[in-house]
């Protein structure tokens, strides 16, 4: 399986496409990083010069994960999705 996306990334590398498909996969597996409790209760919407922009309703859990974001970013990374350098919670 290895194999078959290292093709798939070079493909992407030359179409120009990769970058653009990382940074949506990284907004996809939002979930997987900050858990299903907390995804449940908020929304990712894009990544702007590397900054993951999500959306958190309530103002105490947005504070919660503003305290936390660098430890969400950590996860992103060690999941190999260094486009996400910073993330900002928005209402």
């Amino acid at each position: 399986m290895k194999k078959i996306n290292s093709i798939v990334d070079r493909v992407l590398f030359r179409l120009g496409l990769l970058e653009a498909v990382r940074r949506q996969m990284a907004v996809e597996i939002w979930p997987k990083v900050a858990g299903k409790r907390i995804a449940a209760r908020t929304k990712p919407l894009k990544i702007n010069d590397g900054v993951l922009i999500v959306s958190v309703p309530e103002a105490a859990l947005r504070n919660e994960l503003t305290l936390r974001r660098m430890q969400l970013v950590k996860i992103y990374h060690q999941l190999g999705y260094d486009c996400v350098r910073d993330i900002k919670f928005v209402r």
